[in-house]
Order: structure tokens, then C-alpha cells, then sequence
């Protein structure tokens, strides 16, 4: 049989195999949200599917009692009707009020874990303490019936919403309070919400170090970290030193509130983990700062991916970060919004020199993907930030830190994620106190910048008939709104709230 033969017969082979509904199942399952996006527009059968295991990955948050403003969420009126999530849920949240009848939501629980045991795999659920132990032995047992969970974070806090509650505290304090013949073994992102956690009056830190203590061996198998805790000034490192410590730590993700002074000592017994190849810092203020500079340092050698997720400070000018060498990083990526500055902080970055801020060879050597975005659009819909909105904000910082004129090139990237403007031109710099006067510049400029920048990725962003194109196409529906009575000045604001389109809109 000729060569030409068989490449045919294997290609038909292949596209029938592409037509089979439950192979097309199993590959969706393991695919992202943009690619399933893509996917609704192969064929009916991956449109179906696509748009199924789009449907199961949506967030479900269910309450322990019923709420007059969403009568849907409880625990109740989900099991006797669920909403529709092919298949059953996978990533779920559940919360119970304080003061609640904990013994109805264990029961109530208890059906939904054994409705759902097989399909559950992301869980973040409230853990009240309460005055009798075997409700808390009850309660890790229905969560360890959840026989597909892969991720699990828990946010202990006190039954009666009295933090220091007598009852509560000599609960937390018992040595049986964590059952410890139960286990889940498949467990890898294990996450601890600890700014609830119940304290006793002779130090805040007690009762959630030994919760921590009990709790991490039930997961002996985990291998990714989320924290999110309130540190007070004179705290103690042992919950620190227990948690980063872990042998197998491979990515953390920390969030740190009220964070006191830049000696802390806090990191003092936290040894260097050259597994820890992930690291997301969340809530960056000028208070907690220091803290993460450390963390910074400490894990720097050895960081593959490193991301900045929400930086809160009012006052840039207090909030200065100082970003070591990273001579592994891959991917650096930068997120938030609503605030006209972004980032409300200060970069100072180890390379910095008097000819420039930033030597990309030296600071980032092995830099493969860049990514600063919005990271509030996925979860905010009152105050949503549009593209446009975001690319006004944040494109200051971009021409004086990444994009900076003169800069040497990082000829490592190959892959970024920037906000682009739509029109012929944008506006870069405020000229008076009042945000009405404004320094404007050629969108080419921004363009020609990312090529000089980045040589060596090959976007179509950096084609100029690309860039044409898509301008074309914006000044098109820009004259049509004009024709249709609307003056420029409103188009323009409609492109900035999003109203009329948004950057990844074809038209």
C-alpha cells in the first residue's frame, strides 16, 4: 500500500475518532475555559460537550439556611432542586451563619455529600467549632466521603461568632477535636481562611497553630498551599515555620492582613525549599510588604512561576516592593484593578542601574510569558473594569517598568498578556491635578514599544496589518454611532465603560 494511502486511511480514521461523544468527553475534561470556548464552534458534538463541562466547572455557593434574597442557595432547596451543572458540581463553596442548627446542616450535609461524592473536587467550606467534639468529628467525615476532592480549603471559625467565647476556646483546645482515623489521600491544594479562627485570651496564635498541627496530617498528600490570616506585630513564626516547612511544598499562595514592622523576625526558621517552584502574593499593602519581601528573597532561586494578585495600597509612594533576581521565573504575571493607578506600588527591582530601571537578562534570565491584566473582571460585575479602562490605569506603569523606552530586550519571551488600546490613539498621562488634560500618543508608539521589547515573540499584535485592521474596524463603528446621532465624545466613553465592545470583540 502506497504511503499516500495509509495517511489517508489514518486521517479518516482520526476524524471519525473525533466525532466519538465520549471521547470528545474525556478530552474536554482536561482542557481550559478558552480552549472549551473554541471548541462550541468545532461541530454540534463538541459544541454539546464543551458547553456541559463549561456548565459543571461553574462555582456553586450554597448557604446552610435559607436567604430571603437568594432562595435558591440553601443546602435545602439544592438538594430537592439543583440547578443545572452537568453532571453534578465540581467547585463548591458553602457557608454557615453563626448561631446556625449545625446538627440540620450535618445532616443536610451528609445528603449532599453522598448525592455528590463522586463529582465534587473543589471545596471551600466554613468550619464552625462548637461546644461538642463529635459534631467536629462528624463533620471531617462527611467532607472525607467526597471521594474525587482534590482540593480543599477550610475556614475555621466560632459557632457562636464570639472569637473568644469560653465554650468554644476550651473546644478548640482539646486534643480529640480532629478525628485522626479518617484521611484524604487525594487531596493537593490544601487552604486555611484563619482570620475567624477563634482565639484564647492568653494568645491569638495557640489555638490556630494547634488546629493547623491536627489538621495537616488528615492530607498527606498535599502538595500546593493557600493561606489567608490576620498577623499581628509580635506574633510567633511557629505556624509559619510548620507550614512552609512542609517537605513537599511545591506553590503557595499567601494573603497576610495587618502586618506590623520591616524587622520582623517571622521568617527567621523558614528554611529554603527548592521545591517551591510557585508563589502567588495576595492584598499587598505597605503594612504586610516587608513580610513578602522576605518570602520574596527567600524563595527567589528557586520560583518558576510568581504572581501578584491585588496590591491595596492607597499611597504608592509607602508602598514599595524590591524584587530580587529570579533566575528560574517563567511566568510573571501582575493582576488587579479598580484603582486610576495601577500598580499602587513602587517596583524596585535588583538590576536597577542608572542607565535603566530594569535588565531583563539579568533580573528575568529564563522569562517566558509576561502577563499583566485585570484580574477583577472575572469575579466583579458591579464595578467591573473594561479593557479600555484597564489599559488607562495601568499603561503609565507599563511605559515606565516593562515597556520602558531604551530598555534592553528580552529576547527570552515568548508569550505575553497586555492590555491593547482600540483606537488610533490613547491616553497616557494625566497634565493636571483635575485628570482633564492629557498627554496623547500614538497607539503605533505603544505597539512598536512591545515589538522593541520583545523581539522574539511572534504575536499578530506586532503585525502593522494586523494593527490597521483592527483600528479600521473600531473608526467603523465609531462613524456608524455618529450617523446615528451620537456624539464622539459619547462613542468614546462607551468604547472606555465597555458598552459598545471590548478589546477581544471581532466586529
Amino acid at each position: 500500500m502506497r504511503q499516500e494511502d495509509n495517511m489517508e486511511k489514518v486521517t479518516q480514521q482520526g476524524q471519525k475518532v473525533g466525532h466519538i461523544q465520549c471521547i470528545i468527553r474525556c478530552i474536554t475534561e482536561f482542557l481550559p475555559v478558552q480552549t472549551l470556548l473554541q471548541c462550541t464552534l468545532v461541530t454540534t458534538t463538541w459544541e454539546r460537550e464543551a458547553r456541559n463541562q463549561l456548565h459543571s466547572r461553574r462555582f456553586l455557593h450554597l448557604w446552610e439556611k435559607l436567604l430571603p434574597a437568594e432562595p435558591d442557595r440553601s443546602m435545602a432547596t439544592y438538594l430537592s432542586k439543583p440547578m443545572h451543572h452537568y453532571g453534578g458540581p465540581k467547585n463548591v463553596q458553602i457557608t454557615i451563619h453563626q448561631k446556625s442548627n449545625f446538627t440540620q446542616f450535618l445532616s443536610e450535609f451528609a445528603q449532599f455529600a453522598a448525592k455528590y461524592s463522586k463529582t465534587v473536587k473543589y471545596l471551600l467550606i466554613d468550619y464552625p467549632i462548637t461546644a461538642e467534639p463529635s459534631q467536629s468529628h462528624d463533620f471531617f467525615k462527611i467532607c472525607s466521603t467526597l471521594i474525587n476532592l482534590t482540593s480543599f480549603t477550610v475556614d475555621p471559625m466560632s459557632w457562636t461568632g464570639n472569637r473568644g467565647d469560653p465554650d468554644v476556646v476550651q473546644t478548640a483546645l482539646r486534643k480529640n477535636l480532629i478525628p485522626t482515623n479518617i484521611s484524604f489521600p487525594r487531596v493537593r491544594t490544601l487552604g486555611f481562611y484563619l482570620s475567624s479562627c477563634p482565639f484564647a485570651p492568653h494568645g491569638d496564635e495557640i489555638i490556630k497553630n494547634k488546629l493547623v498541627n491536627d489538621i495537616l496530617p488528615l492530607f498527606p498528600n498535599f502538595d500546593r498551599l493557600l493561606v489567608n490570616d490576620v498577623i499581628y506585630q509580635g506574633a510567633n513564626s511557629k505556624l509559619f515555620d510548620r507550614l512552609l516547612n512542609h517537605t513537599e511544598l511545591s506553590s503557595l499562595s499567601l494573603t497576610l492582613e495587618n502586618w506590623g514592622t520591616r524587622d520582623t523576625q517571622l521568617m527567621k526558621h523558614v528554611k529554603h525549599n527548592n521545591l517551591l517552584t510557585s508563589l502567588e502574593l495576595c492584598e499587598i499593602t505597605e503594612r504586610n510588604a516587608p513580610l513578602y519581601e522576605q518570602l520574596l528573597h527567600r524563595f527567589s532561586p528557586y520560583l518558576q512561576k510568581f504572581h501578584l494578585y491585588s496590591i491595596c495600597s492607597n499611597d504608592p509612594d509607602q508602598c514599595t516592593l524590591h524584587i530580587p533576581i529570579f533566575p528560574k521565573l517563567k511566568v510573571f504575571k501582575i493582576s488587579g484593578g479598580l484603582r486610576e493607578r495601577f500598580p499602587p506600588a513602587r517596583f524596585i527591582f535588583e538590576t536597577k542601574c542608572e542607565q535603566f530601571s530594569l535588565n531583563y537578562a539579568k533580573q528575568f534570565p529564563s522569562l517566558e510569558k509576561l502577563c499583566v491584566c485585570n484580574g477583577y473582571k472575572k469575579y466583579i460585575t458591579g464595578d467591573d473594569v473594561t479593557d479600555e479602562g484597564f489599559l488607562e490605569g495601568v499603561v503609565p506603569f507599563l511605559w515606565d517598568v516593562f515597556l520602558k523606552e531604551n530598555i534592553p530586550a528580552c529576547q527570552t519571551l515568548r508569550e505575553f498578556e497586555l492590555p491593547f488600546p482600540l483606537r488610533a490613539r490613547f491616553r497616557l498621562f494625566s497634565t493636571d491635578l483635575d485628570n482633564t488634560e492629557w498627554e496623547w500618543r500614538d497607539s503605533n508608539d505603544y505597539f512598536d514599544r512591545i515589538e522593541e521589547t520583545f523581539p522574539r515573540v511572534g504575536y499578530h499584535v506586532v503585525s502593522p496589518a494586523w494593527r490597521m485592521e483592527r483600528m479600521a474596524k473600531v473608526e467603523r463603528l465609531v462613524r456608524i454611532a455618529v450617523n446615528l446621532g451620537f456624539s464622539e465624545e459619547r462613542v468614546a466613553k462607551g468604547l472606555m465603560d465597555g458598552c459598545l465592545m471590548d478589546n477581544n470583540v471581532e466586529i
